[in-house]
């Protein structure tokens, strides 16, 4: 092979590697990624990397043809976002100290979309194959994580004591198990997923499925527990598939039926659940000290229990008004209720219900986490961030192809 058919042959090869096949591969590897890394470190230092700055070079340099024309969402978003970055203002801590930081928090928010967007509005990658290949990666991760530390950790963050009992190895929370397990379901459940892919990969799917569900269950978290069973209700509901929802009803009398026999069930509905309870009147009393517009975006919090003192409300609804106040529970609201109703209008045109599913299991999660979905990188993130970037990117899709379709028709017209 000459020199010349040498280089052809590396181009053919490079074509393939455009931008948007580029943030395709940092997107699906960033949702893993969480597995190996978490939220911290490594992991936030390799998205500013390769994600944050190529987008920043891409939006300065007007690289991202189309992202902005559905203005809407983006309006929604970042009034959201730009009051609780000003809510620093009115904050008791040093605003030096966090200027920064908000309007660093603002960016990569906003960066995280546009990935999203660019990814699907840009190329090939659908939001199917994009949750596809993530669940299959997360998976893979999890079960050589399981097999790495079986000698000394059986079971990565798990509270089952029989597993545990060598050291917790709290390489991802239970809420995420919970979104790539409700991803893998929601794909498996869908007829247009079945019909498309092939019987390998259908089988990896389902094995991946179990694996995460495995994870989600023996991490013992209650509140992604009720996220996923109240997701998978709604979808069999949205799908009319009663007959699946009473088998699943059924087998869900037998395991608890079943665990009750080994005397293990009444400590996993009763673990921490006097402290909720406690925290929550605790941060009800804080917000009524500044209900309109919160302490602050960068306040701290001591919610006392009596026995413990907790820095996060654990329910996003009082961790937004502790911050924010009415006005900034409102604007999140306001946007949840759109993005809500636009994935339900997704869903219905399509009878792909996987946005809602997504965005409904977020939903629930952040009713009981302890995370902060408006930092850095962070898993939280995924619960809320992922299911709107993928609805925006299907708006957007939808906006440009029925933009391009107008266009062909008029130019049929003229020429007739």
């Amino acid at each position: 092979m000459n020199r010349t058919t040498t280089t052809q042959a590396l181009k053919a090869e490079l074509a393939w590697f455009t931008k948007a096949n580029y943030f395709a591969l940092v997107l699906i590897f960033f949702l893993a990624g969480f597995f190996v890394f978490e939220d911290r470190g490594h992991h936030r230092n390799l998205y500013y990397l390769l994600s944050f700055l190529p987008i920043a070079y891409l939006v300065i340099t007007k690289r991202i043809p189309g992202a902005f024309n559905h203005k809407l969402p983006w309006v929604i978003v970042a009034c959201f976002l730009g009051f609780t970055a000003a809510s620093a203002l009115w904050s008791s801590v040093s605003l030096a100290d966090d200027a920064y930081d908000m309007i660093r928090y603002f960016l990569l928010v906003m960066s995280f979309l546009l990935l999203i967007v660019t990814v699907i509005c840009d190329s090939h990658w659908t939001v199917e194959r994009i949750l596809l290949y993530s669940v299959l990666l997360v998976a893979a991760i999890a079960f050589a994580t399981l097999l790495i530390h079986y000698q000394n950790n059986p079971f990565p963050y798990s509270r089952v004591p029989a597993l545990s009992r060598h050291g917790e190895v709290q390489t991802l929370g239970a809420n995420m198990y919970g979104v790539f397990a409700t991803a893998s379901l929601v794909l498996l459940l869908q007829p247009s997923t079945r019909r498309s892919l092939a019987p390998a990969y259908l089988t990896a799917l389902a094995v991946s499925a179990s694996i995460l569900l495995a994870f989600l269950v023996l991490a013992q978290t209650r509140g992604a527990i009720l996220a996923l069973a109240v997701t998978l209700t709604t979808l069999l509901a949205l799908h009319r598939s009663w007959k699946t929802l009473v088998c699943i009803a059924l087998a869900l009398v037998l395991v608890t039926v079943s665990v009750e026999l080994w005397g293990s069930i009444r400590g996993f509905l009763e673990r921490g659940a006097g402290a909720r309870p406690a925290i929550w009147a605790d941060a009800w009393r804080q917000v009524l000290e500044a209900p309109w517009f919160g302490q602050g975006r960068t306040a701290e919090f001591e919610l006392d229990t009596g026995s413990r003192i907790y820095g996060h409300p654990h329910n996003v609804v009082l961790y937004l008004l502790l911050q924010t106040g009415f006005v900034g529970l409102s604007l999140w609201l306001i946007c949840t209720t759109y993005f809500l109703l636009a994935a339900y209008r997704i869903g219905a045109r399509s009878r792909n219900w996987l946005l809602l599913s997504l965005m409904v299991f977020g939903l629930i999660a952040m009713l009981f986490t302890s995370r902060d979905f408006l930092r850095s990188p962070n898993t939280t993130w995924l619960l809320y961030w992922l299911p709107v970037g993928l609805i925006i990117g299907a708006q957007i899709n939808r906006a440009m192809t029925a933009r391009a379709n107008r266009r062909v028709g008029a130019l049929q017209n003229t020429g007739e």
